[in-house]
Order: structure tokens, then sequence, then C-alpha cells
């Protein structure tokens, strides 16, 4: 069982309101987990005089709204603002503030454009690609996107988000605007493998015989399709597919609807971690 926590303060009527991510908070405890969720992009101008009224009027804290504005007013460390917040609520334990502050300080030294990408790096592994996808698309519009590496990197990004969703088609338009910035084997290959899977056989005949200087990358793209089919033929996810179908066909129906709505249950799962 996981430790209660006792909140302190009010709820607030008004909530504060978080621009980027647009999230709204309404008490002290929904604060401090924002600011741990987020710990890695966190930006130097959300902790400021309003954020400090908010405290003070809303959620009615002004004894730890005046050591906030203090902090705010000598212009104290993003470090120094959040480990303050978390010590006097007491929500998070003496070593996680300590970690929090040591990624604060690592965070410090990198600018907001390289803490946003590293943040939608992580979401992209921990597979929440939609959560990836709106920051990467934000970053298009920072002005360190318009370096030609770094916006076809981010183009590339994106247009990988689209092939997790399963839509080539979006997928593939990204990956060539990457391509176009940057000519790279590695783009045009995700490209190629894109458009294959968006289309239908007989126009991407035609795509390729009207694109005879690429003969080698449409050899390789089949060999990886060859490759992906025998690992799906061989996966767990068929095996189960096929056991379900083989349960119907006998009759045991019971057995089926059971084993059906198991996995249904795990695809909401692997859904609303990707959404949410």
């Amino acid at each position: 069982m996981n430790n209660v926590c006792l909140c302190i303060g009010k709820y607030a009527k008004k909530p504060f309101f978080i621009k980027f991510s647009e999230n709204n908070l309404y008490s002290i405890e929904e604060l401090c987990y924002y600011f741990m969720e987020n710990i890695q992009t966190l930006e130097e101008e959300l902790f400021n005089l309003e954020l400090v009224e908010w405290i003070r009027t809303e959620c009615e804290l002004p004894k730890l709204a005046d050591e906030l504005e203090i902090c705010v007013r000598k212009h104290g460390s993003m470090a120094l603002f959040v480990t303050t917040l978390f010590e006097r609520t007491g929500i998070y334990s003496e070593s996680l503030i300590k970690q929090a502050e040591r990624v604060l300080k690592e965070q410090s030294l990198l600018s907001s454009f390289e803490r946003w990408n590293k943040k939608a790096q992580r979401e992209y592994r921990l597979g929440r690609f939609h959560q990836a996808q709106r920051i990467y698309e934000q970053l298009l519009k920072e002005k360190e996107a318009e370096d030609i590496q770094v916006k076809a990197t981010i183009y590339y990004n994106i247009a990988s988000v689209y092939a997790m969703d399963f839509d080539y088609e979006e997928a593939a338009e990204y990956y060539w605007e990457s391509y176009k910035l940057v000519q790279s084997k590695r783009t045009r290959i995700a490209y190629l493998l894109a458009l294959k899977t968006a289309m239908n056989d007989f126009d991407y005949g035609a795509f390729q015989r009207g694109h005879e200087q690429w003969k080698t990358d449409f050899a390789e793209i089949e060999e990886i399709c060859n490759r992906a089919k025998t690992e799906w033929e061989n996966s767990k996810t068929l095996a189960l597919v096929k056991r379900l179908r083989e349960t119907k066909e006998k009759g045991q129906i019971g057995d089926y609807k059971r084993q059906r709505e198991d996995l249904l249950l795990e695809l909401k799962k692997d859904y609303r971690r990707q959404t949410m």
C-alpha cells in the first residue's frame, strides 16, 4: 500500500494554467505532482510572482507563498524554488527531493529547446507517441528549429510517431520533408518503407519504375518487409490471436470471451499510456 499524504491548503476556485502543456492545476499537491512529472522540462518563466500569488490566495498558503516570494525576488534558482515547495508540502521523500534537485541543476545547463527535445525523446521511448508528437510540433516553431539539421531531425521524429500510429501516409510526407533538408540514406529508406505501406501494389510499382535511381533501396525495403513478416508470424501476439480463434471455433464461448476481454483490456491500457 502506498503511503497516505495529508493534503494542505485549499482547493483552488481559479486554477493555475500551464500554457505549454495546457494543464489546469487546482491544488498545491497537483502543482507538486506536475513539477515532479515534468522535472526535466520545467521553464524558469513558470516560477514567478503570479504563481506565488496563486499559492497565497487560491491555495490559502500565505507562509509558503512568502518563502517562495523571497526566492523569486532574489532571483533564486529553479531548483531552490521547487525543492522548497516539495519540502514544505511533505509530499515527497528526502531522497526523491534530492534527486529532483540534481536533475534541475543539470537541466539548468541546457536551453529550453534542448530540454523539451529530451522530453520528447523520453516520451517516445516510453511509447507515449502522441505526447512526443505534440512536443515535436511545438519545437518546429522555435528559433532553434531554423537550423536545417535540427529541423530535419524533428521532421524525421514526427514521421516516426505517425508510423508508430499506423498513419503511414502522414509518416511518408514528414519523412520526405526531412529528406529534402538532409538527404541521408536512413531517411530515404524510412520514406520508401512508409510509402510502400501506405500505397497499393499498383501505385507502389509505378513509383518504383519512376525512381530507378533507388533500385538498391527498393531491394533493401523488400528484405526489411520479409524480415518483419517472419517476426510477425513467430510473434506471441499472433499466437494469442490464433488461440482465440481456435477457442471460438471449438465452441468454448465462455473462455473465448474472457480471453478476448483480457486482450482488449491490455490494448486499452496501452492506448491510454500513449495518449494521456
